[in-house]
């Protein structure tokens, strides 16, 4: 989320240099984020993407515990501007894969985001902009509280 900002904040400097070294620092995280979504979710690491892919779901995923600690990353990922749009799809998919056979709503809840910009603005005339995220509140709001709720009880 950071490196988006700095990211935005050099384009709009025209900054080419720094632009393009975010950019290469970007691509790294990004790889390396794709590269951890099958060992955090799935016992059979090879045939994940193919799944993943065609939409079909695996005979059984990983703990969902793997689901969780990618909610982050991977939501993260679908929403900065940096991050190229095949790769916020993929981001997207796996978000719904997580939430649908994980047993995480709240990872469905992220893959549906939906992104308008600004109100009163328009993207074409500012595009450099940031969009308005509109989340389904209550929604998040309890999936927060449950999270906070299971770490106090493990630390018990």
């Amino acid at each position: 989320m950071l490196l988006d900002i700095m990211w935005q904040c050099a384009r709009r400097l025209h900054n080419k240099s720094v632009t393009t070294t975010y950019q290469q620092r970007a691509e790294k995280l990004i790889v390396d984020i794709v590269a951890s979504v099958p060992y955090h979710i799935a016992p059979d690491m090879s045939d994940f993407p193919e799944h993943l892919e065609k939409g079909t779901t695996q005979t059984s995923y990983g703990r969902p515990v793997g689901g969780l600690l990618l909610l982050h990353p991977i939501y993260v990922g679908s929403v900065c501007s940096i991050v190229p749009d095949s790769k916020q799809r993929y981001f997207r998919r796996c978000l719904r894969l997580i939430g649908q056979n994980m047993g995480i709503g709240q990872a469905e809840l992220l893959s549906k985001i939906t992104v308008k910009p600004a109100a009163g603005l328009e993207a074409a005339h500012l595009p450099y902009l940031q969009p308005i995220l509109h989340l389904p509140f209550q929604q998040m709001a309890e999936g927060h509280i449950l999270i906070w709720a299971g770490m106090l009880l493990h630390s018990l």
